[in-house]
């Protein structure tokens, strides 16, 4: 919806067409992909809303674009790029800009977080997949099942515009469902679709080169902890030493920025006690440690 170049009038016949080809009663929400071009306009969104759609989605680039669109037009809004971090629906929510929040998963760092990010936003939630496999889409299908009120469809069905998966069962949807379940990992679909690690290598010099004044054990450890965040990391252990500075100064950053990432320093030699009484109490659940092994083992070079 939305393109450059893409006269208005075939937008909305597009719309027509996909609507009168639907049930009526099927969700529908109206996706620009050009977020601040017509999408923004009061008059398309009004001639849209006869189709009965249940939100547009993201139709404007800004918070502020977005809550003025909100105040001229009656479909609910919906904040999809708008939200990145566990901060932003709280954004949203206080700027007027959605009626809805469009929640994913990852970048919100794990199921717990986007759940307590749900609970602060107080909006309704659309729970929405980053293309993901099936392991991303079982943590979506997760965040879906816990939240109290589910009023809307989830945008989870996404599994067909990947080419493979690292599941021998991959999570696709039956009959406009998706079961809660785990997503095992098979070691044969694994190796089928796994990637050079060179450019994660790259990345990582990149951001050293970009900052000069940033050192590379720092550029590898901010690097690092955003990687495991991503992927739901909710706690981490990290022995005392100079060497894991660079990974315990990532982990409080993210931590102060709300990433709901918390992070344990144990003492295993600060004085003479047992080590196993450095460390947390059993959490019930995984968590990240990390400890050095004297120069040689903080010489190790990323990757290894």
């Amino acid at each position: 919806m939305a393109e450059r170049g893409q006269a208005e009038a075939e937008d909305i016949e597009r719309v027509e067409a996909v609507r009168t080809r639907s049930a009526r009663t099927a969700g529908s929400g109206w996706t620009p992909t050009a977020p601040g071009n017509r999408g923004r306009r009061p008059g398309c969104c009004a001639r849209l809303a006869r189709f009965g759609l249940e939100y547009a989605e993201q139709p404007c680039a800004t918070l502020d674009e977005l809550a003025e669109l909100r105040r001229h037009i009656d479909i609910p809004v919906a904040a999809d790029e708008s939200i990145r971090r566990a901060e932003d629906p709280l954004r949203v929510r206080a700027a007027g800009a959605a009626d809805i929040v469009m929640l994913k998963v990852q970048p919100l760092g794990g199921v717990r977080a986007a759940l307590a990010v749900a609970e602060s936003c107080g909006l309704p939630v659309v729970v929405s997949s980053a293309v993901d496999t099936s392991v991303g889409l079982a943590a979506g299908v997760a965040l879906a099942a816990a939240l109290p009120e589910l009023p809307y469809a989830c945008g989870l069905g996404t599994m067909s515009l990947l080419a493979g998966d690292v599941t021998a069962g991959p999570l696709r949807p039956e009959a406009g469902w998706l079961p809660v379940r785990k997503s095992a990992v098979d070691p044969a679909e694994l190796a089928r679709w796994e990637t050079d690690p060179a450019p994660w290598r790259e990345r990582v010099a990149r951001g050293a080169a970009r900052y000069p004044a940033v050192n590379p054990a720092t550029a590898f450890g901010v690097t690092f902890s955003d990687e495991l965040i991503r992927c739901g990391l909710a706690e981490v252990v990290l022995a005392p030493g100079s060497r894991s500075t660079p990974l315990a100064m990532a982990f409080y950053e993210a931590a102060r920025q709300r990433r709901r990432c918390g992070c344990t320093s144990g003492s295993t030699s600060a004085r003479p006690r047992s080590p196993r009484s450095a460390w947390p109490r059993p959490a019930g659940f995984p968590v990240g440690g990390a400890v050095h092994l004297g120069h040689g083992g903080g010489q190790l070079p990323p990757g290894r």
